[in-house]
């Protein structure tokens, strides 16, 4: 009951800020009725919010109607949650190849991609979930078209001396990590 007072007051005292939205200004679009619980694209269906505002918002809608959507969303933009794990955790594989099939060919608007580099920068990853992220490659072989692929994504790029230096040691890490021996 009170989550839902906070909400009202909060996306009807943000409609205001139409007049300020633009994609610089800081404001994220906000529908106010979720599309789950039957909202629509329509005008009159958005709030103006800040992104701090825009997490609440999401928090809120959870408390209110319990939604996994609403929950998904909250700690998504709050860098709680990786995509892999709301999206995929609790699916068949039959589903997860559907909806993999479902996003091909999708591209992201350069605004969502700054939200997502964003939430990515924001999480905090102990020393151990590192090195399983970066050793989660180690020895896997990768086709011969993928690898034609990143060559020719990365030719002819101009790179800084830190980015070069950078790629230098991770190329003496790999090196010595691959010519031990194991006892």
């Amino acid at each position: 009951m009170f989550s839902r007072i906070i909400y009202s007051s909060l996306v009807e005292s943000r409609k205001s800020l139409k007049d300020s939205y633009c994609t610089n200004s800081g404001l994220e679009k906000h529908h106010i009725v979720p599309k789950h619980a039957g909202g629509t694209d329509e005008d009159n269906n958005f709030t103006y919010l800040t992104h701090r505002e825009h997490v609440i918002a999401h928090y809120l809608l959870w408390r209110i109607h319990k939604q996994n959507g609403d929950r998904i969303a909250y700690q998504w933009m709050n860098g709680d949650l990786t995509i892999n794990i709301g999206f995929h955790g609790n699916h068949s594989d039959e589903t997860r190849k559907k909806m993999s099939e479902a996003a091909k060919g999708r591209s992201f608007s350069e605004e969502w991609r700054k939200k997502l580099s964003e939430a990515a920068k924001r999480r905090i990853y102990t020393e151990e979930t590192r090195s399983n992220m970066a050793n989660r490659q180690f020895g896997k072989k990768q086709s011969a078209k993928t690898i034609a692929k990143r060559v020719e994504k990365n030719r002819g790029k101009k790179r800084s001396e830190e980015q070069r230096k950078r790629i230098k040691e991770g190329w003496i890490k790999r090196k010595n990590r691959c010519t031990k021996i194991p006892i």
